[in-house]
């Protein structure tokens, strides 16, 4: 059980808790004061370009192309492939209240819109930050800073 459960149990309170830490004053903060310079790097990974941010998406190749060819796939930042589709799935999770929602539903679940992408990135700035004798308590503004310094 220590063995098995534990860990997954550890890691499903980890992300609950991230949902909360996004809403956070100085992790918003950290968005905002780099909210035209994401939708750049978002709107470069979308393969439809619209002059709307909300007409684009992303689908999991996009984004792993977007993340590898920024370089961020690699040891030193303790980035893998399984660590960007968990930061893709993890953005995606949504709850289906009707039948009508469904196949609306099913389809959005297929593509990465910006503020999935804002979350997806959360996630892997935690992921990238991960080793509590290296990364202690640090925060997700802190960890958020650093992984969209590495972005840029």
């Amino acid at each position: 059980m220590s063995q098995y459960i534990l860990p997954h149990a550890a890691k499903t309170v980890e992300e609950w808790q991230l949902l909360d830490d996004i809403e956070n004053p100085k992790v918003q903060l950290v968005y905002k004061s780099n909210i035209e310079t994401l939708k750049h790097v978002f709107s470069d990974g979308c393969p439809i370009k619209h002059n709307k941010l909300e007409k684009m998406y992303m689908v999991l190749d996009d984004f792993m192309t977007l993340i590898e060819q920024k370089g961020l796939l690699s040891s030193s930042h303790k980035i893998s492939r399984m660590t960007v589709k968990e930061a893709y799935v993890w953005s995606q999770r949504r709850t289906t209240s009707t039948h009508a929602k469904v196949e609306r539903e099913e389809t959005s679940l297929q593509r990465m819109d910006f503020y999935e992408f804002l979350e997806a990135l959360a996630l892997m700035a935690v992921r990238m930050h991960s080793d509590p004798f290296q990364h202690g308590k640090m925060p997700l503004h802190e960890k958020l800073e650093i992984l969209i310094d590495h972005l840029l």
